[in-house]
């Protein structure tokens, strides 16, 4: 078995979090301000993407790539909270997307 087999094997997804640097934008001085996000399981994202899929008449599937988006971004991204109710009023917005998307 391979080093990154067995790396692999040792360090499931599960809960799996990491802060990463989404944009030179997000500074704070001279520090980069990072994203904490966290793994979304293979079930996961199977959920999100049949909740964004809609069929419509004679059969056509629709597939809402904004809400998929959203939907990752708001459920999978731990700091900035995007369903903080008390940021959401502070920036004036009413659901965790619109406050997304305003920021």
């Amino acid at each position: 078995m391979s080093k990154l087999t067995d790396f692999l094997i040792n360090n499931p997804i599960d809960e799996l979090t990491e802060e990463v640097m989404i944009s030179d934008r997000f500074k704070d001085g001279d520090k980069i301000l990072k994203f904490k996000i966290k793994a979304v399981s293979p079930n996961e994202f199977s959920e999100l993407q049949k909740n964004c899929t809609k069929v419509g008449k004679k059969g056509k599937v629709n597939f809402d790539s904004k809400l998929f988006n959203e939907e990752l971004i708001v459920n999978y991204t731990i700091e900035p909270n995007f369903k903080d109710s008390d940021a959401i009023k502070k920036a004036g917005c009413m659901t965790p997307a619109q406050f997304l998307n305003k920021v």
